[in-house]
Formats: C-alpha cells, sequence, structure tokens
C-alpha cells in the first residue's frame, strides 16, 4: 500500500486491491460523463437567453419578450441541469459495481468526491465512487482510488458549498479532522439518485447517518 499525502488531506491507494487498474484512464468517470452533465444544459440556456437578447438589442425594448425568452430559459437550464447534472449515474453505479474486485454491499453509498485542493470548471467531482461506513474508518473506493478517515481522526462532520450550491442544487458533506498533525478532510457528495434535487435532500440524511456512526460507542471499544 503506497501512502500519498497531500497538503490539506491524505490518501490511500491500494496497489493491492486494484494490481492493473492503478493510473489506467478511468472507465466509469470519463471526460465525455463530466462533460455532458454541463453541456446539455448549456445547449438549452445559451440558445433562449441569445434569443432574448437579440429580441431586447432588435426591438430597443428589454422587457417583453426579451424578458421571458432569458427567464424562460434560464428555468428550463435549472430543469435540464437537475434531470441531466448527474448523467448517466445509475450506469455508473453498475459499472463501478462490475469492474471493482471486491464490490461493496448494497449498503455503500454512491457519491462523488474530492480532495480540498481539487478544482475544476467542468465538474465538482473529482472522482465517484462508494463510501463505506465501516465500524472504525469511512472509506472511499473507486476503479483506482482508496482514501480512508479513522474514526478517531474526524472532529467534524458538516456542509460545504460547492459550484452546485451556487444554483441551488447540491453541496458537500465535509468530513474533517487531524492525522498526523495535519489538517485532513473527505469531501463528498450523495449520488445515490439520478436527480441533483433528490440527492440534495437526500444529504441531509446522509449527513446526519454520519454524525450518528461518528458520535456512536464502537463495537469493538
Amino acid at each position: 500500500m503506497v501512502r500519498e499525502p497531500f497538503a490539506t488531506g491524505t490518501v490511500y491507494r491500494d496497489f493491492r486491491e486494484y494490481p492493473d487498474r492503478v493510473n489506467r484512464p478511468p472507465r466509469v468517470w470519463t471526460s465525455t460523463r463530466r462533460l455532458m452533465g454541463n453541456l446539455i444544459p448549456a445547449l438549452v440556456w445559451l440558445p433562449t437567453v441569445a434569443i432574448g437578447f437579440y429580441i431586447a438589442v432588435t426591438s430597443g425594448d428589454p422587457g417583453g419578450a426579451a424578458i421571458l425568452w432569458i427567464l424562460g430559459g434560464t428555468v428550463a437550464a435549472w430543469l435540464v441541469t437537475n434531470w441531466f447534472g448527474f448523467y448517466q449515474n445509475a450506469r455508473m453505479q453498475r459499472e463501478l459495481r462490475r469492474f471493482l474486485l471486491d464490490p461493496p454491499g448494497d449498503d455503500a453509498e454512491f457519491v462523488g468526491f474530492a480532495r480540498p485542493s481539487y478544482g475544476s470548471f467542468v465538474d465538482a467531482h473529482e472522482d465517484v465512487g462508494f463510501l463505506l461506513i465501516l465500524p472504525d474508518r469511512l472509506k472511499f473506493v473507486s476503479e483506482n482510488r482508496s482514501v480512508q478517515v479513522f474514526r478517531v481522526e474526524i472532529q467534524r462532520i458538516h456542509f460545504r458549498p460547492n459550484v452546485h450550491s451556487m444554483i441551488g442544487l447540491g453541496r458537500w458533506i465535509a468530513i474533517e479532522g487531524t492525522s498526523d498533525g495535519q489538517r485532513i478532510r473527505l469531501l463528498v457528495e450523495p449520488r445515490r439518485y439520478s436527480t441533483m434535487v433528490a440527492n440534495l435532500l437526500y444529504s441531509r440524511r446522509l449527513a446526519q447517518n454520519l454524525r450518528n456512526w461518528y458520535q456512536s460507542v464502537p463495537k469493538n471499544s
């Protein structure tokens, strides 16, 4: 097992679990899937807003039909983002279960994941995979990444905004603590359901389940 430290977290990549998959191009969280969640809403929003501005400029009236096109396109894009923002979400869950050498149980949570240092204009999620709630730790597992945070290292579980929060369609669940004298933060966002609103609503329940787990007495204590 190779331990890779980051400025704000610690990532554990398990070569024994993924002997032939580490550093391979992802088959589940592909560039196409990252892009489509933004491209589909953009194809709805950009033309309708452009029409609205065109009407405003050519007619000299920024209200009326122009504002209806702009507002209508914005609302339509929000709805499309809700439906398609997590593009092929259910298929990715099935594929990942098939690709993993040790598939997680049905109680594992399908989530988006990011390190605190990660930033992207394409998607808030650096990776997608399963969050396992084990007696002594939380573990995130994807095609070629295994990240774990021990219960004794955790100090706080709370919500943090991400890019999805800007349009009211998501937020991070941040698991924060200290490991080897360094501050760590594990960021996850539920992807259990196909729509972003459903996952946003579910995030409250998942966060509470994590807090209950954290505050409970370990079984081996």
